[in-house]
């Protein structure tokens, strides 16, 4: 099956244009639609068929499913065989007219008919409004990129996702019948084939029951709210206004499990009060390490924590041991010494190195990680220094500040190796890459991060990247593991590989996004690449460590980045 298809209409309802929107001015909007490439069946009045085919002409990804009248849809002959409708009583007088609110509520029937022809062979089909641009103003670069974004993914067998601006409490009968009900947006919506029909299936079940009880042709939001009301609708609502927001359907939506072809959870040694979390691996003079996280605290289903300590401090505690890549073993456990770091221990809730990332320059080892208590300030700061293995030491450690010295947490700043030259990506939107300036400041006793690259990337995904893991240097450029999150009850995980230009390090290529094994808390701060099989080692709910391996095959580097 092939993409996702956007269905949208266009009937001009209208004998004096509202606010000037005539012909021409919803067709100009319409062609930054079409001039996306996505795949878009239309439907349009006959009046209008001069503009139609001229779109059609220059578009090919432009497919008109229909022209037709509005009173010949199976939603006019409902309203025109119930007596006595009225309008809602609050409502723009030029704007909401009978012809206006009737097609409006005709959305589900052309998504139907398109269902039904199918003209791009799909499984997924999104409602879209003909002039949505209008919506966009200032940030159509954006949405361009979002939508278009939208048209590559595939997304899960099952949905009908919806945006809104209401949380449900809002909505009661009352303000149904007078009042717009901004439970819903209306101007786009996303499902499957089948949840499409059944969404239809419920106007042909209950919509001329409402009229008739009613007496009020309210517009399609208000009867959407009544079907959700009384449990009819079943549809997955999201956070959306009338602006860029209305595009942004969760992510677990079209997000992917990943196939893996081998994985192995480790029962590393036990340490009381503290479970194994995160692991970072590195390959150091033909030997395999792993750095293992160790926490005092268990996160709850929702992600709620429970801290071992009386005064809910956290602590971490970071072990060394070797791997066997043969084997998939790990022997050789010590416990790196917290009191080799030398520096000024200045106390505080939060305590030890946590997210070590390991990295090799000019032959030695070294780490990076986030600390507070040996950062001043009360604030959780990046520490830098050697990974000594044989003497399970941190060497030479330094504290740095960020470019943004008025940050609270500065976490996922990612090594990267370039030349023999150390780098480090510092953030993703845009990206910027920084080296460490090796002068203290005299009064932070801090050393600077300074921004020597940056990329101003407008692929909308990216705006909310983080991390993940040190890139590793291939054939075809640098390739690391990215993450992002939703702020859901446990918060939402998904991952991606990215891929940067070996010479510029300018962002290329990016896979679909992805998760291991549930859609939770999910990290994933080691990788690596062995012959054509990618090394993922993560950890469930910040416990429960795992190594999850697949082929390289299965996470193909698909998309392009974009950047200005």
């Amino acid at each position: 099956m092939s993409k996702i298809t956007f269905v949208t209409a266009f009937l001009n309802i209208y004998e004096t244009p509202f606010e000037k929107r005539d012909v021409e001015w919803r067709f100009t909007h319409f062609r930054k639609l079409a001039q996306l490439g996505i795949q878009l069946a239309v439907f349009c009045s006959p009046d209008c068929f001069a503009y139609m085919e001229e779109m059609i002409v220059e578009f090919p990804n432009v497919k008109i499913v229909k022209y037709v009248t509005l009173n010949e849809m199976w939603t006019y002959k409902t309203c025109e065989s119930v007596q006595e409708l009225l309008l809602p009583d609050v409502r723009n007088i030029e704007k909401d007219t009978r012809e206006y609110i009737i097609l409006q509520n005709s959305k589900t029937e052309f998504l139907k008919d398109a269902v039904e022809i199918n003209p791009w062979n799909s499984t997924h089909f999104a409602w879209i409004d003909f002039n949505i641009f209008h919506v966009f103003k200032d940030t159509e670069s954006y949405a361009s990129e979002y939508i278009q974004h939208l048209s590559g993914q595939t997304f899960i067998d099952k949905c009908l996702v919806i945006p809104g601006c209401w949380g449900k409490k809002r909505v009661n009968h009352d303000n149904l019948s007078n009042h717009i009900c901004w439970r819903w947006c209306g101007g786009f919506l996303l499902g499957d084939s089948e949840s499409i029909r059944g969404f239809h299936r419920l106007y042909e079940s209950y919509f001329r029951d409402f009229l008739e009880k009613t007496k009020r042709l309210v517009w399609e939001v208000n009867f959407w709210a009544f079907l959700e009301m009384e449990s009819f609708l079943n549809a997955t609502w999201y956070l959306g206004d009338h602006n860029l927001s209305i595009l942004k359907i969760p992510f677990d939506i079209y997000c992917k499990k990943l196939t893996v072809d081998k994985s192995r959870r480790y029962h590393f040694p036990e340490k009381e009060n503290y479970l194994p979390s995160s692991i970072s691996w590195i390959c150091h003079k033909n030997t395999n390490f792993l750095n293992i996280r160790y926490v005092n605290y268990w996160i709850y289903p929702k992600g709620g924590y429970l801290i071992n300590h009386p005064e809910r401090h956290i602590y971490t505690k970071n072990v060394c041991c070797t791997f066997d890549e043969e084997t998939l073993e790990t022997t050789d456990y010590n416990d790196m010494k917290d009191e080799s770091v030398s520096l000024v221990n200045h106390g505080g809730n939060i305590h030890g190195i946590e997210d070590i990332r390991l990295y090799e320059l000019r032959g030695e080892l070294f780490f990076v990680g986030s600390n507070m208590n040996y950062s001043s300030g009360g604030r959780i700061r990046i520490i830098q220094g050697k990974y000594n293995v044989y003497e399970k030491t941190f060497d030479d450690c330094k504290i740095v500040e960020s470019p943004n010295m008025i940050s609270w947490c500065e976490k996922n700043w990612i090594p990267l190796i370039k030349e023999g030259c150390e780098y480090f990506i510092y953030k993703w939107w845009p990206l910027q890459i920084g080296v460490i300036n090796e002068k203290k400041d005299d009064k932070t006793n801090c050393h600077q991060l300074d921004i020597v690259i940056q990329h101003d990337i407008i692929t909308p995904i990216f705006e909310n990247v983080r991390g993940s893991s040190p890139f590793i240097e291939t054939d075809e450029g640098f390739i690391g593991v990215v993450h992002f999150s939703e702020e859901t009850e446990p918060r939402h995980y998904y991952h991606m590989l990215v891929l940067l230009d070996k010479t510029t390090l300018k962002p290329l290529k990016y896979s679909n996004h992805f998760y291991f094994n549930n859609i939770s808390i999910e990290f994933c701060i080691g990788f690596s690449i062995k012959c054509d099989d990618y090394y993922f080692w993560i950890s469930n709910f910040d416990r429960d460590p795992e190594l999850v391996i697949t082929n390289q095959m299965n996470i193909p580097l698909q998309n392009d980045i974009v950047c200005e």
